[in-house]
């Protein structure tokens, strides 16, 4: 979900970068939209190559896709070495109470993220919804929301995603119904039970207005108060956690409709 999504909510990918590999699902996901022209990968560790090999026939063999350029750094300081910009920004980092995860958490990454983008791109952060308290979850989608003008939250299963633009986040049924009908593009979201625009669309929990309302007493997280990374810890193996926090984010669900681009016809707005 996590590279698809902003995929199909950015302007117009066509160059694309991944924050970390690990089985490479999240890469290979973006790689099969057809509108790619350049994925590159940010992975601080070599030896990963190896474990996303092994996961080949899920991952769509991303790393035998030309379009693939890997740069062995880490994402947060290839962001600041490289004056590059994209379209899409994705980011799946490890849980946030493991040490050094915190800093792709902060608002100064948030804002190297936003300041890499081109007009109409969109950032996307994976967000675990297991074994963080509800006043975490707050902390980590104030810090997202200092950045962007502009956001979406989806909930799928244990995990949430957020989504961030500078630009107006506005969803057109039928182009998202064209960028899903890519072969590739419809079979992994089948997969995942997305195999629709109504199907994809159910996942929406808030947007703008709801995570401003959610997130009005959150901590904000920075590189010199790393407030998530020393208080993740302590609900370690809280699986109650899980069911608080989606009914935490669910108490401020937001309608999707003020984020659908307006349907013309009677029949399709009754839709």
């Amino acid at each position: 979900t996590l590279g698809h999504l902003p995929m199909l909510l950015a302007r117009n990918p066509r160059k694309v970068l991944v924050v970390g590999l690990g089985s490479g699902m999240t890469l290979g996901a973006t790689s099969v939209h057809p509108s790619v022209e350049q994925v590159t990968l940010a992975e601080i560790e070599p030896k990963v190559i190896g474990v996303a090999r092994s996961f080949a026939v899920y991952n769509h063999s991303v790393l035998e896709n030309p379009k693939l350029r890997i740069v062995f750094n880490d994402g947060r300081n290839f962001l600041m070495t490289t004056p590059e910009k994209f379209d899409v920004i994705t980011a799946d980092p490890i849980h946030p109470w493991f040490q050094g995860a915190g800093y792709l958490y902060t608002t100064q990454y948030f804002k190297l993220a936003a300041d890499h983008l081109n007009p109409g791109g969109v950032v996307a952060q994976w967000l675990p919804i297991y074994e963080l308290t509800p006043q975490d979850l707050r902390s980590v989608v104030r810090t997202f929301r200092e950045h962007f003008k502009y956001t979406l939250l989806w909930l799928t299963q244990s995990d949430a995603e957020l989504v961030g633009s500078n630009s107006p986040l506005l969803i057109d049924e039928g182009e998202l119904a064209r960028r899903m009908a890519a072969p590739a593009v419809a079979d992994d979201l089948k997969k995942v039970m997305m195999g629709s625009p109504a199907d994809l669309l159910s996942y929406f929990v808030m947007g703008t207005d709801g995570m401003a309302r959610f997130s009005r007493d959150g901590i904000l997280n920075t590189d010199d108060r790393l407030y998530l990374e020393f208080s993740a810890p302590f609900s370690i193996a809280t699986p109650s956690l899980q069911e608080t926090n989606v009914r935490a984010l669910a108490a401020h669900r937001e309608s999707i409709l003020p984020y659908l681009a307006p349907a013309t016809e009677p029949q399709a707005r009754e839709e």
